[in-house]
């Protein structure tokens, strides 16, 4: 490979990165947070999560949930979610087949849209054998 291709290669490839990290940065800024305590141990993407106090972040297509005192969390893609009524609150709202909790729904106060977690196969499983109920826990900025 000539030398002139291989300079203009290097700086494609650098160029590419630096979008790249531009990109991620901009997503990261656009960001809505919010904290939330969850009294009870929930499933969010195959993880189950114990309860406790959480950060949730949540974008125009990702949520994730990491516990106040952790640099770590689990994080989701997410669908658009719309209902009839406006939120009153910000809320998580999760599905609950006996005494286990899944993550559903975020809710933004003063909107009828929402982000609407897809559904896991182990919830999918384990809704076809027992009945749903749903609660709704409030988050603050």
């Amino acid at each position: 490979m000539k030398r002139s291709n291989l300079k203009k290669l290097t700086l494609l490839a650098v160029l590419a990165a630096t979008l790249l990290i531009s990109n991620l940065g901009l997503a990261q800024m656009g960001a809505t947070q919010y904290k939330a305590t969850i009294p009870f141990e929930f499933q969010l993407a195959g993880k189950v999560l114990p309860a406790g106090n959480y950060i949730v972040k949540v974008t125009d297509h990702f949520v994730q949930i990491r516990p106040v005192d952790s640099a770590k969390g689990v994080g989701i893609v997410t669908l658009r979610a719309e209902r009839k009524q406006t939120a009153k609150k910000d809320m998580l709202e999760f599905n609950v087949y006996g005494n286990q909790y899944f993550l559903s729904q975020v809710w933004f106060q003063g909107s009828e849209l929402g982000r609407s977690v897809v559904t896991s196969k182990a919830e999918m499983e384990i809704a076809s054998e027992t009945g749903e109920r749903h609660i709704q826990l409030a988050m603050k900025k």
